[in-house]
């Protein structure tokens, strides 16, 4: 009976400590379950403010855009207004403040030529010192320029031959991308030769331009109506696109993502 009553009590120590540990264990698996919802907590408090961050973000970005927007309108609408009635074969972009030189009517260069005949340096000495005007004079949008791009474009064609500007055919890509990069150059080389006048902020200009050609790779497509090729003229056929429209030059600028000073501007807006 000693025996038994001894084991017994054996077993109901063993039982205390089991049921000491399992108290404890469970104690511990309490504390780990608050801080796994303390952790889901955090997490999504924190995705909470990340979401906060991106709407804010997303606002500053809609109104750096919008602020970058209005000034390229101001700039356009400078520009316009000051080569309205210049008589010149151009188109001003109001929205981009983008000029656009089309080659057609003899401006600028003769098919496959890089070289600037007298109607296109006359235009050039027109066009430049109002661009360079409306860039530069006012402080707040000369310190946003970033660059200043003279773009050359050409047709799709290549040996009197319309070209997909989709298809894989180099020989007649390589061609019209050096043709349209020197065209551009020519520009630009003229613009800083003797045989242009020197202009106000043309120091400015100097240090922004860049010059660069995109060969047919944006051509322009022909209005609705129009015949794939005029039978009374010289123009090749060049498909759905417009020849006379593809072959251009386009001035245009880019404006720095300076944010701060985007954002400076959005606050003078406010007050």
């Amino acid at each position: 009976m000693g025996g038994l009553k001894n084991r017994a009590s054996g077993l109901s120590s063993e039982n205390s400590k089991l049921n000491g540990k399992n108290e404890t264990l469970n104690s511990k698996l309490q504390k780990s379950n608050n801080s796994y919802q303390l952790c889901l907590t955090e997490k999504e408090n924190i995705g909470s403010k990340n979401k906060e961050i991106e709407k804010k973000i997303g606002k500053l970005g809609r109104g750096i855009a919008s602020v970058k927007n209005r000034m390229r309108s101001h700039i356009g609408d400078i520009i316009a207004g000051k080569l309205k009635g210049a008589d010149l074969n151009i188109k001003v972009d109001r929205k981009t403040g983008s000029i656009i030189l089309l080659m057609g009517d003899g401006l600028l260069f003769k098919r496959n030529s890089a070289v600037l005949n007298r109607k296109a340096k006359h235009a050039l000495r027109k066009i430049i010192p109002i661009y360079a005007d409306a860039l530069f004079k006012e402080r707040w949008i000369e310190k946003n320029i970033q660059e200043i791009q003279i773009v050359g474009h050409s047709s799709p064609t290549y040996k009197q031959n319309y070209v997909d500007p989709k298809d894989r055919f180099t020989q007649a890509f390589s061609y019209n991308l050096d043709l349209s990069t020197r065209r551009s150059l020519e520009i630009v080389k003229f613009i800083f030769s003797n045989d242009f006048e020197e202009f106000p902020y043309s120091l400015d200009f100097r240090q922004k331009v860049g010059a660069t050609g995109k060969g047919y790779s944006v051509p322009i497509q022909k209005a609705r109506g129009v015949a794939s090729v005029d039978q009374s003229s010289d123009e090749y056929d060049c498909g759905i696109y417009d020849c006379k429209q593809s072959r251009r030059v386009e001035i245009k600028f880019l404006l720095k993502d300076n944010e701060k000073a985007y954002k400076n501007l959005i606050n003078l807006q406010k007050d």
